[in-house]
């Protein structure tokens, strides 16, 4: 578990970072460029597609506040986008047990028994593959459940949650996540990819928090011709006023 910084290990093991994006896109360690631009080293850099992912933050009655985390997949070699996902609710403080039944329910791993790691925004239970295992992924702001796979010994497993992915085609442009402090190539290159997308700038305020995770289907002798990268790019949405 790397809970501060952007590291990833080659097990399954989770990394992440925090960082800030406030209004606009811009970030407290950059100076504010024209409306939605942002500055960086004397050049600006405006955002193209937000729109695509900021609209799938829901706004809230007042009173309350959405959390939501977009979860990228990336091929394990080339880092080539495979698909993302978005999962919203209110942002509320979440039992473990509680996180652990949403877990079972919604992807079939993260029962009585399970492993837990926590790292950042994400609650992370995983069976051990002696044949069979599996993980199931949380989510520590809003209690909903984010990503499920399946894995096993010396065969393949498979997503189990969600069943549909959105398509990666429309991606948009970002900043990057280094225009706000980190990951860069050099700490995180999987998340720097992401950087470069326009979920990197999605959150209307932030901070917002970037967690990195190794999905390795098969284990045993570990084929990571399958294996896929997950980002996983967690904040909060206005609160309701």
């Amino acid at each position: 578990m790397q809970g501060s910084d952007s590291r990833s290990n080659s097990s399954g093991g989770i990394g992440g970072v925090d960082t800030a994006i406030t209004a606009g896109g811009g970030s407290g360690g950059s100076s504010q460029g024209s409306a939605g631009q942002l500055a960086l080293g004397g050049s600006t850099c405006a955002p193209e597609g937000t729109s695509t992912f900021s609209s799938r933050i829901p706004g809230c009655s007042e009173g309350c506040q959405n959390a939501c985390t977009f979860v990228v997949r990336l091929d394990y070699a080339n880092l080539k986008p495979l698909g993302w996902s978005v999962n919203c609710g209110r942002n509320r403080q979440v039992d473990v047990s509680a996180a652990c039944q949403v877990a079972l329910s919604s992807t079939g791993y993260g029962g009585v028994g399970s492993n837990l790691q926590t790292s950042g925004d994400l609650f992370v239970f995983s069976e051990p593959a002696s044949d069979f295992g599996g993980v199931g992924i949380v989510s520590t702001l809003s209690g909903q459940a984010l990503f499920g796979g399946s894995i096993v010994w010396s065969g393949r497993g498979a997503i189990t949650y969600p069943s549909t992915w959105e398509s990666p085609d429309a991606m948009g442009r970002g900043c990057g996540f280094a225009s706000v402090g980190m990951p860069t190539a050099d700490t995180d290159p999987p998340a720097a990819v992401v950087g470069r997308m326009a979920i990197a700038n999605a959150f209307p305020d932030g901070p917002i928090r970037v967690d990195t995770y190794l999905y390795t289907p098969t284990v045993g002798a570990t084929d990571y011709s399958v294996a896929e990268w997950l980002v996983f790019v967690s904040g909060l949405g206005q609160p309701g006023m």
